[in-house]
């Protein structure tokens, strides 16, 4: 029985924690609330496919959204994917196209010391992150389930744009783990010929720009549309997703990404922190 491994289908081509906004100048008397939305675009996706070679998907895409302070969902769209010229595709979509189900994220330290973060995806329901097929011969069906976490950068820093990073290191996930939890890793399995499923590691490698989407608000008739920065802040017990916004009087921090903090018995910082959705 053929096995596959993955290597490189990002399932969540980030998701994205780090959906982050630059420069947040908001209008008067207006703050953003809420979720924070985020898309996302990768370069090549590999799926490394054990002997035979490997799966490559040209593209990806996501769209999600930062629904707390610690997390939210997403969904994973690869575009162009092959292996050995035969189309690899999710039901119901164009050849050639795999999409996931919707995933579930987490934020969490990846070294805390050294304030280095990830995002964890994995199935929001069920079991499985993402199920395809492609046909030929021999014909495969591929299924994947289990988790796995990238890197996110910069931490601590409010963003246009952030940076999420999975990638293999010498035969495994670079990141199997947050820093004191339980291994977190992909299981592949694989039916060759419409035979029975066949199981093996998982190992994605891609590296995504996720960027978030502006909010929309109401003053009177006008419709505006704000920037809606935000930031992945570490120091805590665990990584708060949040809003570094501006402060008339008594903010607890003097600088606009929330890293410097006033004395706590006599603040008066310009700046506060707002963990998602506040």
């Amino acid at each position: 029985m053929k096995r596959i491994s993955m290597m490189g289908l990002s399932l969540v081509a980030a998701f994205a924690l780090s959906a982050l906004v630059a420069g947040g100048a908001l209008a008067a008397k207006h703050v953003n609330t809420g979720p924070v939305k985020f898309t996302s675009t990768s370069g090549i996706a590999f799926l490394e496919v054990e002997p035979e070679g490997k799966i490559e998907c040209k593209v990806s895409h996501t769209a999600g959204e930062l629904t707390s302070s610690v997390g939210g969902t997403v969904t994973a769209t690869f575009e162009g994917c092959e292996t050995l010229g035969k189309k690899c595709s999710s039901a119901g979509q164009g050849v050639g196209t795999i999409v996931t189900k919707l995933l579930a994220e987490e934020v969490g330290y990846v070294n805390k010391a050294k304030a280095e973060v990830g995002s964890d995806f994995k199935p929001a329901s069920g079991e499985f992150n993402a199920e395809f097929a492609c046909p030929g011969s021999p014909a495969l069906s591929i299924r994947v389930k289990g988790s796995v976490i990238g890197k996110l950068t910069p931490a601590n820093v409010s963003s246009t744009e952030a940076k999420s990073t999975l990638q293999k290191a010498v035969g495994k996930q670079e990141i199997e783990k947050f820093e004191g939890g339980p291994k977190d890793t992909l299981v592949s399995e694989t039916s060759v010929e419409g035979g029975p499923f066949s199981a093996a590691g998982g190992i994605q490698n891609v590296t995504s720009t996720v960027v978030n989407s502006n909010q929309i608000a109401k003053k009177g008739k006008k419709t505006l549309e704000f920037a809606d920065p935000s930031e992945v802040k570490t120091g805590g017990a665990a990584p708060v997703v949040g809003r570094c916004r501006a402060s008339k009087k008594k903010g607890k921090f003097s600088d606009a990404n929330c890293t410097v903090e006033e004395p706590a018995g006599d603040p008066d910082g310009n700046w506060e922190f707002f963990p998602v959705p506040s």
